[in-house]
């Protein structure tokens, strides 16, 4: 048995006494084959994200192979064959290593540099655009919001103005009408009927006056609070003037 050992050392002593290559045998990029030595640099666009490198295998038994990529991986990963895939790789650069090593002699190692081309929404300035984006689109949403309100209240204080202006000059005037109608009339019948006329002559000043306090309402110019202080100290000291 130690004979067998010592053979089994011997052997590999002598390969890698030889160098023996350890080189790249296939390459597939993207589910296709290309040559091995064709660039120093695989190069790749962002929808070519797929890597499958094969490395030759050495004539020793017991050989330790392992991958990593520089730049995804943390630690090696071992494979019984020394073969690294790699699929839906992001954007950037990265380096393939292919390692073999057999008993106490120094590994081997393949070391193949790899750039894939960043997709644009993985540059530095997408995410900022889309932000941008957004907050144009909200602030836009926003200013369409707000003047939709501001001409929505110009109309409705259009139609308060038209509404107290129409009041003031036709119902108003006509109501003063005929108040003064029956106080001609008043100064011209007979005593019997001046109690009627003393009626409709009070009612209708009473009128003018609710008709005023809806003129006063409706007109947005007396919307604010110290119009309406100034209305409610006018109706009290006419109320409590006795």
């Amino acid at each position: 048995m130690a004979m067998k050992y010592l053979l089994f050392f011997l052997l590999v002593s002598e390969v890698f006494a030889q160098k023996v290559p350890f080189s790249v045998k296939r390459l597939v990029l993207n589910g296709k084959e290309s040559p091995a030595a064709s660039t120093p640099v695989i190069r790749l666009k962002s929808s070519q994200n797929e890597v499958l490198a094969e490395a030759t295998l050495l004539p020793a038994d017991s050989v330790i192979y392992q991958h990593r990529l520089v730049g995804l991986d943390s630690h090696w990963i071992r494979t019984t064959y020394p073969t690294a895939h790699y699929q839906q790789l992001s954007g950037g650069k990265y380096t393939l290593q292919l390692k073999a090593q057999a008993g106490a002699a120094s590994p081997l190692l393949l070391s193949l540099p790899i750039e894939v081309q960043q997709s644009f929404w993985e540059e530095w300035w997408f995410w900022p655009m889309i932000i941008t984006y957004v907050v144009m689109v909200i602030s836009l949403g926003i200013y369409l919001f707000f003047l939709y309100n501001f001409k929505q209240k110009l109309k409705v204080q259009t139609i308060r103005n038209q509404i107290a202006a129409d009041l003031h000059d036709e119902v108003g005037s006509n109501l003063n009408s005929i108040a003064i109608f029956a106080e001609v009339l008043r100064k011209k019948t007979s005593t019997e009927t001046l109690p009627i006329l003393d009626r409709i002559i009070e009612n209708t000043k009473e009128s003018v006056g609710l008709m005023q306090d809806a003129v006063w309402a409706i007109n947005p110019k007396n919307d604010s609070n110290e119009k309406l202080f100034e209305r409610m100290r006018s109706f009290a000291s006419a109320l409590l003037s006795n």
